[in-house]
């Protein structure tokens, strides 16, 4: 089963505890947020990405962690 996530533009995904996907999307003017006091890390592939606009596959993980 492919874990996949579409963030449309204008919406606001908030992340709560690190998470494994196959493939996630953001579109332009999407967002991704962690609780107040927590930072998100996002890598594909074993690869630090920047969390921006685009289509991302592999095995992707955000990771959350306290500030």
């Amino acid at each position: 089963m492919v874990r996949a996530k579409k963030i449309t533009s204008g919406s606001t995904w908030e992340v709560t505890e690190t998470t494994k996907l196959d493939k996630l999307t953001i579109a332009d003017a999407a967002a991704i947020k962690v609780p107040e006091g927590y930072s998100v890390t996002l890598t594909v592939d074993g690869v630090k990405k920047a969390i921006g606009a685009g289509d991302y596959k592999g095995k992707i993980v955000l990771t959350v962690t306290k500030s």
